[in-house]
């Protein structure tokens, strides 16, 4: 099968996804093909996260003009859908997705077939006004017949998109962690501290909420707190406060900084699917997560960690958890053994199996 994957927002947790979900397809005998636009401030390049040689890559040039990317970006899938070269364009990300279907048409483009995959479906983004979610959830409801499937990303993903679109997800991707990386991640040693280290993993930014974070670590004793990942200064030092950083990692040293934590606190206000948490589980980590989508897909309440309605639940979950470092080390326990339900050893089969039963729905 010819299959193209186009997003302009390769930047985040969507280039380790989509990296290693295309090599996946590639090992199993497609022809594939990457075009994407970097998102600025994430400038990662596929072939040092180890993307399979095969894969082909293009880069879309931004030019900064939002109208005249999207416009660009719109003519290129076009083109795609009409030039005969592909069976599958597969759009990620809701931009490349309006664009996408806005430009299909099932009995001109016949060569090929059109999926979406949201990884985050905007109108949750609660850094956008009641109103523009209105607007992103109209348009989604919209165009959401526009294609030949939606695909998600994990179980909560399609809960929103029944309830919320009114559709059922031609697929649902397992996306998560290699095999090979859940077994040497699950074999690391795990120190253990007289006070407990707790973390959180991500950008300081408002999506993550890191001053729940930091009411956390306030309202908490006996613990020591860290954020690992960094931000511009001006949210660090409105969001956290005191909270010790350590700023941007290399892949090696987050690992190291996540292996040496007790306990993770992950109060994000909305998710895809956050590999930091999926990565931390497989190493034993056990999570205080908030009860979102793509948290709860990863975190198994009462299992392997908790998921919190509010920022009264994370204050007492953390405070049970230090007052109770017997509940933590079962928690513990349980992720190590939990963790291959975290594998993406299914996607491309789950890829393969959407697109094959995708049919014209324009």
């Amino acid at each position: 099968m010819r299959i193209l994957h186009v997003t302009e927002a390769f930047g985040g947790g969507i280039v380790t996804v989509l990296t290693s979900f295309a090599s996946d397809q590639a090992a199993a005998g497609d022809d594939v093909g990457i075009w994407y636009m970097p998102r600025p401030g994430a400038p990662i390049d596929p072939v040092d996260l180890g993307i399979h040689p095969e894969v082909e890559l293009r880069v879309l040039e931004r030019t900064g003009r939002t109208v005249t990317d999207f416009r660009e970006i719109r003519a290129l899938i076009r083109a795609a859908l009409r030039s005969g070269e592909w069976d599958v364009v597969h759009l990620h990300s809701a931009f490349a997705g309006v664009l996408g279907r806005l430009s299909y048409r099932r009995q001109y483009d016949a060569d090929a077939r059109l999926f979406y995959s949201p990884h985050g479906f905007p109108f949750l983004m609660l850094d956008r006004s009641r109103l523009a979610r209105r607007v992103f959830r109209a348009i989604e409801r919209r165009f959401a017949r526009r294609c030949d499937g939606i695909i998600v990303t994990w179980d909560s993903e399609a809960e929103v998109a029944r309830r919320e679109l009114g559709v059922e997800p031609i697929g649902i991707l397992h996306t998560g962690l290699a095999p090979a990386q859940i077994a040497t991640l699950r074999a690391l040693p795990r120190p253990r501290h007289e006070r407990p280290r707790i973390g959180m993993i991500g950008r300081v930014a408002y999506q993550k909420a890191p001053w729940r974070f930091r009411d956390v670590a306030l309202a908490v004793d006996g613990a020591d707190f860290l954020w690992i990942g960094g931000g511009p200064e001006a949210d660090v030092d409105r969001w956290l406060g005191g909270i010790p950083l350590t700023g941007w990692l290399s892949p090696s040293e987050l690992e190291r900084e996540i292996q040496d934590l007790d306990l993770l606190v992950f109060p994000s206000l909305w998710e895809g699917f956050p590999l930091s948490l999926a990565q931390a589980q497989a190493m034993g980590v056990p999570a205080i997560a908030s009860d979102v989508v793509g948290n709860r897909d990863i975190v198994i309440d009462g299992v392997t960690g908790r998921l919190c309605a509010d920022d009264a639940e994370l204050v007492a979950a953390v405070r049970e958890a230090v007052a109770r470092p017997e509940l933590v080390s079962e928690w513990s326990t349980n992720a190590v053994a939990l963790a291959d339900r975290l594998s993406s050893v299914r996607v491309a089969a789950e890829a393969d199996a959407a697109y094959r039963a995708g049919g014209a729905s324009d």
